[in-house]
């Protein structure tokens, strides 16, 4: 550990690409529990299971719920979706910044390789 003022932080933290990924593993987690799909499985459960019975009117080809659905009541009008939408992004920035990184090493490594 290295102290940062008051604070005890592990070494590795010290490292940008170490830092990076731990961000990186935080804002997934957090878009985990956003996610509008989960959201919405628990209601077109029932949904789907009624839909699959045979309706009474004849209509076998009645419109049946998509399992991957992000459209239902407790995601709508909730702003999950805005949330969900920002995190991705700066997930996605955080994740080319990283790649940026790793391009950056490999072509450390082709150097050394051409010079010895």
């Amino acid at each position: 550990f290295v102290p940062v003022g008051c604070i005890k932080i592990p070494e590795y933290l010290l490292d940008m690409q170490n830092l990076g990924s731990l961000a990186l593993l935080i804002i997934l987690l957090l878009m985990c529990t956003q996610e509008p799909i989960f959201y919405c499985a628990g209601e077109n459960a029932g949904r789907r299971l009624a839909a699959s019975e045979p309706a009474e009117s004849g209509n076998l080809h009645a419109e049946s719920p998509s399992l991957f659905t992000q459209h239902c009541p407790s995601v709508e009008g909730t702003g999950r979706k805005d949330a969900y939408a920002a995190m991705s992004m700066f997930a996605m920035l955080l994740y080319w910044g990283l790649l940026i990184d790793l391009t950056i090493f490999s072509m450390r490594i082709s150097a050394y390789t051409l010079v010895c």
